[in-house]
């Protein structure tokens, strides 16, 4: 499946507070651009060897665990 999200310009953002899950409350003014991002996720085609995510990321780098990424976070919330 490939998606293409819509960018934005964040104009404005406010932490209001601290939720129980450990994210923020946040109060933001966002501004639509004519750009987006690609967005690919395909099927593991070897299940057998038990389930495997993987990110790779053209453009800018990013750095940090996979598993704090909030795509793989919602990708494991389909399991």
């Amino acid at each position: 499946m490939i998606q293409f999200p819509n960018a934005k310009i964040n104009l404005g953002l406010s932490i209001t507070g601290k939720r129980p899950d450990g994210y923020h409350n946040l109060e933001t003014l966002f501004l639509p651009v004519s750009l987006r991002d690609a967005l690919e996720v395909l099927p593991d085609l070897y299940p057998e060897k038990g389930k495997k995510i993987s990110i790779e990321c053209s453009g800018l780098n990013f750095s940090g665990d996979p598993e704090q990424n909030l795509v793989v976070k919602a990708y494991r919330l389909l399991d």
